[in-house]
């Protein structure tokens, strides 16, 4: 504010503005103020009643004043007052004069400069300066920083962004950096506010050149985009920092966060948080990732690379099946990092956030074949005084809309559980095993106990405080009419809600636990290679019904198990804790048995005498490599006017299906035509099989036509076409096809893609589906016999039944994947006619067989016919 006295030639400014007063003759003085308002900003979504961009000038004198020359441009307000609007676009002084009623003449020059001049020295942060053509931000066409739902906020990517001149300037007032840039206002629902979120790009609208600077105190590094984070209400800022350097602190990825103030144009326009933009750059420039190596997931929607597998991740999670179970805790940890999960879980728990939880405010990113991480980003509405007692253990773990909104916190963005859904059913079902449980449950104690104590959070919250405050002054006149109490009353209640919320929080938790813990809560057990034997180790963090456990042993991951220890023959295994003391076990398997691989697991007895099996199964010895999912799926084994190869020549084939949903590598595999003969063709290295698709594999003798043709010919007189894994895969058969004569140009295939049910089609289908009606067109297999069999799968017995054409000798048998004979059920003359076997489950020697894929075999002297049967246990 600058007065004017009536006498002598006096040089003003009023908050940087110059203007000049010429001198009169009054016998009494008249005194006018300028006083200049910050840029016209609008607040909320609908269109403001001014021109955005405006400044208005209000000249007050202490008595009544009047033009000399009218002035439209001039409005006047009482006898005292006047006002003068200035057009953003304005850049000329204007000149005017005033008179009072002494006839004293004010001569003026006005001009909208700053209210606040830009001086980096002196301020405690970095300076950043942006100057752009005010076209670009005001005018009502082409401007970008506008109220909400002004036409530009349908703009996106390049169209809302415009060229820039960039500054900075470090706390002793040294300019570090000026070069050019581009700028976009960024931000969802806070586009809304007069002060606005801003992106900074370097790259140039997808020219590649980085920013390279030391912003964070690490050394210099490149940057591609950079965000300017608006502070529009501070105490969300100093929440969100709060938050996000806990996690940082705790040793996981965030977007660092460095507290400046920024100018636009030459005026002050506030605090900001200077923070990297994580999108596809972030982990592309500064952390120097391949695009093709990382996926990435904000908010829902996708950054880079592929996102389904988190999707499908959610899904899989959310189906029926063993929560309990150590395969689901190991699968779990095979897709989602859960030292990132946790960590996040529990500060959003302890800040009870008012709109984190889901998809929304979270950035998620996976690297080559690692695991998701969660990352923090935006957790500015924590520490919400409306949910100062929610319990937000129970809210995340609601499994429908009444629990969703009976645990509802006072606040919380959203009331759709459907939304949220899939996040809160990961930690429900997470919380369902006891692996899971532990290990949130002693994280949550060594952060409440440490980083997380009530003192350590206030102090952490008091220091981001200390870091804004001193540049808030120009804030609080810029957007909260001088009022800095609106910062302190919050910052206050913020300080004193995290204490009793502290007390209230591990109370919740402890309650929360016992709703999950199982009567007996097993979280290690670990089966390893002994001098003597095979060592059981086990853990248990709290017995509430344990009489004491029995070890139990088999040979197949699908058993059967049985006993080889009790409690009531071995006293170490008798139940050694409680509901608050955890116990250690140990038990040496002296004789384990000469299975390549051995299957423990355990059970206990309550006091009842009920016995309950944990779902928990260690292996110790080599297990079989699982076999991908292939099938021979078609062939012809007589080619004369069919299809043709690549060199135009007909030749046998085989079609391979993947009814699967990945891509199968079959480099290494083996195709043979002899089961005996298992590695008479090898598919070379890199020729994979994509989920749902069919390869054709041309039959010729004929190596050096292409990666495609194998070794040997197909005989047009039966015989057999076997697939076997790679050496390095265990070299086991996945599927095989026993047949007899074939005729010209007709294929012989699965009635259906992958079904047992082998078939003539007249009209073959290579590299489609054998499901196609036009094409499919089976012709009868003159001779051969009917074949069925049931119940498949099958325990304890499958029943085989097959009707004869004529007279003729039949060999039934049973082979496992690995070819080699299990049962003969029939090795004799079958008169025409329906005929009836079975078979136990066992092999020659009468062993009973392990649960598994088995392949039934009927040869005839008209060919052969086969099933593949499933035995369960």
């Amino acid at each position: 504010m600058t007065k004017t006295a009536c006498k002598g030639l006096i040089l003003l400014f009023c908050f940087g503005l110059l203007w000049t007063v010429l001198p009169g003759s009054a016998a009494l003085a008249t005194e006018i103020e300028v006083v200049y308002s910050f840029r016209a900003l609008g607040e909320g979504w609908g269109e403001p009643s001014f021109e955005e961009g405006n400044i208005t000038a209000t000249i007050t004198a202490d008595q009544p004043i009047s033009l000399l020359y009218p002035d439209e441009t001039f409005v006047q307000i009482g006898s005292q007052r006047f006002i003068r609007v200035f057009h953003w676009s304005e850049t000329d002084t204007v000149s005017v004069v005033f008179i009072d009623e002494f006839d004293e003449e004010f001569p003026m020059q006005l001009f909208p400069a700053p209210r606040y001049p830009m001086e980096p020295a002196n301020h405690t942060v970095p300076v950043i300066h942006l100057q752009t053509d005010p076209v670009n931000l005001w005018d009502v066409d082409t401007g970008i920083y506008v109220y909400g739902l002004h036409i530009n906020w349908s703009l996106y990517g390049v169209e809302w962004e415009r060229p820039v001149h960039f500054q900075y300037w470090d706390t002793d007032g040294s300019l570090l950096i000026s070069r050019q840039a581009n700028i976009r206002v960024s931000g969802g629902n806070s586009r809304c506010y007069r002060q606005k979120s801003l992106r900074l790009y370097f790259d140039h609208q997808g020219d590649p050149e980085e920013l390279t600077f030391d912003f964070f105190g690490e050394g210099d590094e490149d940057f591609a985009r950079i965000l300017l984070r608006n502070c529009r209400f501070p105490y969300k800022i100093l929440y969100d920092s709060w938050a996000t350097t806990l996690f940082s602190d705790l040793g996981h990825e965030i977007s660092r966060i460095k507290p400046v103030t920024v100018f636009l144009n030459g005026n002050y326009w506030g605090s900001y948080n200077l923070r990297e933009r994580l999108d596809d750059e972030w982990l592309e420039i500064t952390h120097g990732l391949d695009k093709d190596d990382f996926s990435m997931i904000k908010d829902g929607d996708t950054e880079n690379g592929n996102a389904q597998s988190w999707w499908d991740f959610l899904d899989w999670v959310a189906s029926p099946q063993d929560y309990a179970s150590h395969d689901f805790f190991e699968q779990v940890c095979s897709n989602l990092d859960l030292s990132t999960y946790i960590d996040w879980l529990i500060i959003n728990i302890f800040g009870a956030t008012a709109d984190n939880g889901f998809y929304t405010n979270l950035v998620l990113f996976k690297v080559l074949d690692d695991p998701w991480k969660f990352v923090v980003w935006d957790e500015d509405s924590l520490l919400d005084e409306l949910n100062a007692e929610a319990n937000m253990f129970m809210f995340f773990t609601s499994s429908n809309q009444a629990e969703f909104q009976a645990w509802r916190p006072g606040n919380y963005s959203i009331y759709s559980f459907d939304i949220a859904k899939p996040f809160f059913n990961l930690f429900n079902h997470l919380m369902q095993n006891a692996e899971f449980r532990t290990r949130f449950s002693h994280r949550f104690d060594e952060l409440m106990d440490g980083p997380m104590t009530h003192r350590n959070l206030t102090d952490r919250l008091q220091a981001m405080a200390d870091q804004h405050i001193p540049e808030l002054d120009w804030h609080a006149a810029k957007y909260w009419y001088g009022n800095m109490n609106v910062l302190y009353s919050e910052l206050d209640d913020a300080l004193e809600w995290i204490p009793p919320r502290h007390f209230l929080v591990k109370q919740q938790k402890a309650d929360f636990m016992q709703l999950f813990m199982a009567p007996v809560e097993l979280s290690q057990f670990v089966a390893s290679e002994a001098p003597d034997g095979h060592l059981l180790v086990w853990h248990t963090e709290s017995e509430t019904d344990c009489l004491g456990f029995q070890v139990q042993q088999a040979f197949s991951p699908d058993g059967p198990f049985t006993v080889v220890a009790d409690y009531l023959s071995e006293p170490t295994l008798a139940g050694a804790g409680d509901f608050e003391t955890p116990a250690d076990y140990s038990f040496l398997v002296p004789d384990p048995g000469s299975s390549d691989a051995v299957y423990y697991r355990l059970a206990h007895t309550s006091a009842g005498g009920g016995q309950v099996v944990h779902p928990w199964v260690e292996i110790v010895g080599t297990v079989p490599p699982e076999l991908p999912v292939l099938f021979i799926n078609e062939f012809v084994a007589l080619n004369t006017d069919g299809i043709t190869d690549e060199n135009g020549e007909y030749e046998d084939w085989v079609e391979i299906y993947n009814p699967g949903q990945q891509m199968v590598d079959l480099g290494g595999m083996f195709l043979t035509d002899d089961l005996q003969i298992d590695t008479r063709w090898t598919f070379p290295e890199g020729i994979t099989l994509d989920a749902g698709d069919y390869l054709i594999v041309w039959c010729d003798s004929d190596e050096e036509d292409g990666p495609l043709h194998t070794s040997f010919k197909l005989s047009a007189a039966g015989e057999q076409c076997g697939l076997f894994s790679s050496v390095a895969d265990g070299h086991e058969l996945i599927d095989s096809v026993t047949f007899g004569a074939q005729s010209e140009n007709i294929s012989y295939g699965r009635m259906c893609d992958g079904c047992l049910d082998w078939t003539y089609f007249s009209q073959p289908t290579p590299a489609a589906s054998n499901n196609l009606p036009s094409a499919v067109q089976p012709l009868p297999a003159a001779g051969l016999p009917v074949l069925s069999v049931y119940p498949n799968p099958f325990n304890p017995v499958i029943h085989v039944e097959f009707e004869m054409a004529r007279d003729g000798v039949v060999e039934a048998v049973i082979f496992n994947p690995a070819g080699r004979l299990v049962k003969t059920l029939a090795v004799e003359i079958f008169p025409a006619g329906e005929h009836f076997l079975k078979w136990d489950g066992r092999d020659d020697g009468g062993r009973a067989m392990p649960a598994g894929v088995y392949f039934l075999s009927l040869k005839t002297d008209a060919g052969v016919v086969g099933r593949k049967i499933t035995l369960v246990k």
